[in-house]
């Protein structure tokens, strides 16, 4: 069966912008200052002290730009989201062993998106799930303004220790998502070379 070259061209270019996307979010601020300046929370109390929190974290403006970036591997109108990805997959010329490598990471992934945070951030008697950290911060505050999300995040700022807690993992979260996301990077410069050297 012969394949269309010029499809192969078009899947072949979305996994050149995966792996585009994926370079940016390892030039930015966010990871430089999350590995080099490291991150912190601090709680101070004392008896007859306020609690005090301070906090080190990637600034709001890294924060933003890394969100940005990533938006472009979660949301499925982009043609390098994971989703699409997975269909580019699919479709190319490429070993099974390969597929089910990016398969089980799509899982392992979803798996750990769906599990409870790092801390224990327990609200309304409900243990938060990363994707539901991620998601709210990320359509209510920082890509989108989801007016029911935005409500949550307002809700989570009343108490400064939760909000530092709840930033602290929302920073690893996104550390431990480009970790799976250069994976996938790995496996496309794989796939593109062997396909244009064929």
């Amino acid at each position: 069966m012969k394949i269309d070259q010029s499809k192969i061209r078009d899947h072949l270019g979305k996994l050149q912008l995966f792996n585009e996307k994926a370079q940016k979010l390892e030039r930015s601020d966010f990871l430089r200052q999350f590995l080099v300046d490291g991150t912190s929370v601090k709680i101070s109390f004392g008896q007859n002290e306020p609690v005090t929190v301070t906090t080190k974290l990637p600034t709001e403006g890294a924060i933003d730009a890394f969100m940005n970036n990533y938006r472009f591997f979660c949301q499925n109108n982009e043609g390098s989201s994971f989703q699409n990805i997975q269909n580019v997959y699919d479709r190319l010329p490429i070993s099974k062993e390969i597929k089910n490598q990016f398969n089980n990471l799509r899982r392992n992934l979803n798996q750990y998106l769906d599990t409870p945070t790092e801390v224990n951030i327990t609200i309304n008697d409900r243990q938060l799930t990363k994707r539901e950290l991620l998601d709210t911060l990320m359509y209510g505050l920082i890509v989108h303004s989801n007016v029911e999300k935005r409500g949550t995040i307002n809700y989570w700022k009343k108490d400064s220790i939760l909000f530092s807690i709840i930033s602290q993992e929302f920073s690893a979260i996104l550390l431990d998502l480009l970790r799976y996301i250069q994976i996938v990077r790995n496996l496309n410069r794989d796939i593109i070379n062997d396909l244009n050297s064929s």
